[in-house]
């Protein structure tokens, strides 16, 4: 018996596949995923036929059954178009993604600096809160964490208070290709950052790889900082006014639909209160945890190219085996 992590999200001409993030339980190769199929209707009509719709259908079972998954119909809706939808429906193109992937295993070695007196900065059940919440986080992408060692590190001011970037950097030489990611615990960071990770632009094994999370940062910082150790960027919420969600702002792989009731995101959220809602959203004070299939679209913290540009915060843009 293997675990996998089964994500399928639909947007079909004339009709909309639900999205389902289940994990199903592998007996003999076979995954079953329940597909609940909505149909959009025009003053009681619908707009497609029983067959068009039982086409699809099948379209979706023969796919998804190249990956050994079983696909099982439990209900079509029918739904009142929403006044949103200016696109003609012929125009829309159909959409399936269907995705099967076995779950990794990582292991965190945890480094805690100790003050003057010996006091560590934080304790093993605050650690073992943040690895369980790591693990929620990261099962949308079939991803799991384990605390894996504790040290402790003592007399080293100037690592207990980080107050520079080369401190930081100096910290996370203390230890080197552990096999999984080394997280060093600190009671403070520079810049009031609740969490800091090295240069992005390193390759796995550089001498000064590491992440760091302060004794008083968030339930979801080392989570954060993890999603940097897997190649994902910080998103921002900076200019975006009222912009609505749609499909351009958050790329096929995340739209489902939309409007009706019928997609992931309601059509009418705002994407400034979409972008909070994500794991990587720079700041700390919102319940950000979501993990997205693809790329968003936001504006750089440094501007080098025009215009909302994707963001590289999904799971398609992942190394799912993150190594220092």
């Amino acid at each position: 018996m293997n675990n996998h992590n089964i994500n399928i999200a639909s947007n079909f001409t004339h009709s909309f596949y639900a999205v389902t993030n289940d994990t199903a339980t592998v007996g003999a190769d076979i995954k079953t995923v329940t597909l609940s199929v909505g149909v959009m209707t025009t003053n009681g009509v619908a707009v497609v036929t029983d067959s068009r719709v039982e086409q699809d259908i099948q379209r979706t079972r023969e796919r998804l059954a190249q990956v050994n998954v079983r696909v099982a119909t439990n209900a079509v809706v029918y739904f009142d178009a929403p006044d949103s939808v200016a696109t003609p429906f012929d125009s829309w193109n159909p959409i399936i993604l269907g995705q099967v992937v076995t779950n990794t295993m990582t292991g965190l070695h945890f480094y805690v600096l100790c003050d003057e007196y010996g006091q560590p900065c934080v304790s093993t059940n605050w650690i073992d809160a943040r690895v369980a919440n790591a693990n929620h986080a990261y099962a949308q992408s079939a991803m799991t964490f384990y605390r894996a060692s504790i040290t402790y590190i003592y007399n080293e001011p100037d690592w207990f208070h980080i107050t520079s970037r080369n401190k930081f950097e100096e910290m996370c030489a203390y230890a080197s290709n552990t096999g999984g990611l080394e997280v060093y615990c600190v009671s403070w960071l520079y810049g009031g950052a609740a969490g800091r990770h090295s240069n992005p632009n390193w390759k796995n094994g550089h001498p000064n790889m590491g992440l760091a999370i302060t004794a008083k940062s968030g339930p979801y910082a080392l989570a954060h900082e993890i999603g940097h150790a897997c190649g994902l960027g910080d998103i921002f919420d900076t200019l975006l006014g009222d912009m609505l969600v749609s499909g351009y702002l958050i790329g096929n792989l995340n739209w489902s639909g939309g409007g009706g009731g019928t997609g992931y995101y309601p059509h009418n959220l705002k994407h400034v209160d979409l972008i909070r809602r994500l794991l990587m959203y720079y700041q700390q004070g919102y319940d950000s945890r979501d993990i997205p299939l693809g790329s968003v679209r936001a504006y750089e913290q440094v501007p080098l190219n025009p215009g909302l540009q994707p963001i590289k915060v999904g799971v398609d843009s992942m190394n799912r085996n993150p190594r220092h």
